[in-house]
């Protein structure tokens, strides 16, 4: 079997220059090494407009103050690779499920998009499984995405179209807890939609994306009407018996060319209780093709839209960036580090993984 190169774990360290100690002659010399990049947040770049919103929720917490006084970064421990084998047989049995769906019409549709997030949680490693539907949560995103058609827009906030009170204060409360899509032409394509998140009205935030990788969703509801999809997303119930460091997409390790995209924004949302909310001006983030199973770091991808999100979409602290002249094809190997982090004890340390891009997994979606 085919080994992923192991290179989380090699660190390069500057090493003092020996000192020199003569009976006549004593004399000392010390080389240091800088290599510094300030981080500058530039709005997205003009790409195709999708049309979707998302509200946005009260922001966290400030943190405490960082230290200003550089010190050398600790490797985070990275999460447990996991075998393309391992990966293929999870995905499959996804797709198998799909394919032995028995229902029909929109409950089809309802368990597909379900399905479809199911992917996308298990790839990023998080709990999913046991990831279900709920009957009244269905009927409040139907309800959402029904006042969003009624008033041909997308809103959060609807106003009254002329519907009873009782009814629109169903749907103004749902809408103002779901993902919401125009255009997507079914629930599980909306799904991409949410997980793509990189127009540049999202961008900054990826707030659809955030909710889908929410590590305490436990339950949600989806509804459609005509183009207008909904997904209602504001779920925690389940216990945050979860244990991560960090939640990345792309994550780390073997990703399918058809879950991720050139233009898509890369997100890291770092665990409020293992890390210090991170600070713009004081991260760094470095991308690396790897070539013969080492980082080339002559060669690394430009970074842009460097950002830093506290809202509690889901979860806070979450990192954004878009590489240029990324290529997702089968066999592209990537090496992540983001530096300037701090642990929760006010300890430096550094977030590094490595992405390898294969073939695809997921069918092609039913129109």
């Amino acid at each position: 079997m085919h080994q992923e190169p192991d290179i989380l774990s090699r660190r390069q360290w500057v090493v003092p220059a020996a000192m020199l100690v003569g009976n006549l002659l004593c004399a000392a010399t010390q080389l240091y090494f800088s290599n510094s990049s300030e981080a500058v947040e530039t709005p997205p770049p003009a790409i195709e407009q999708r049309r979707s919103t998302l509200e946005v929720v009260p922001p966290a917490d400030e943190p405490p103050d960082t230290a200003e006084s550089p010190q050398p970064p600790i490797a985070a421990a990275p999460a447990d690779q996991r075998s393309l084998a391992e990966l293929n047989a999870g995905l499959n049995a996804l797709i198998d499920e799909d394919r032995n769906l028995s229902s029909t019409g929109i409950e089809l549709e309802r368990q597909r998009a379900l399905l479809r997030l199911r992917m996308y949680r298990y790839l990023c490693r998080l709990p999913q499984a046991d990831l279900t539907l709920n009957p009244q949560l269905n009927d409040d995103a139907l309800a959402a995405a029904a006042i969003c058609r009624r008033l041909g827009k997308l809103s959060h906030a609807p106003e009254n179209p002329g519907i009873p009170d009782a009814e629109f204060q169903r749907a103004r409360g749902a809408a103002s807890k779901c993902n919401l899509s125009f255009g997507r032409g079914n629930l599980t394509k909306a799904i991409d939609f949410w997980m793509d998140d990189s127009d540049p009205r999202n961008f900054s935030r990826l707030g659809h994306r955030r909710w889908c990788l929410n590590p305490q969703m436990l339950k949600l509801g989806v509804g459609r009407d005509d183009d207008f999809c909904a997904m209602w997303a504001f779920d925690k119930s389940r216990p945050l018996a979860h244990e991560y460091e960090f939640i990345s997409f792309p994550p780390p390790g073997y990703v399918p060319v058809d879950m991720f995209g050139p233009a898509y924004a890369w997100s890291i949302t770092l665990n409020p209780g293992k890390y210090i909310a991170p600070e713009l001006k004081n991260i760094t983030v470095e991308l690396f093709p790897i070539r013969d199973g080492q980082a080339d770091r002559e060669h690394p991808l430009e970074v842009e839209n460097l950002t830093v999100d506290r809202h509690g979409f889901g979860v806070n602290n979450c990192v954004i960036f878009r590489p240029k002249s990324l290529d997702v094809r089968p066999l592209q190997s990537y090496q992540l580090e983001l530096h300037g982090l701090q642990t929760i004890d006010g300890k430096p340390t550094s977030v590094q993984f490595a992405v390898r891009f294969v073939e695809a997994m997921v069918p092609a979606t039913p129109e």
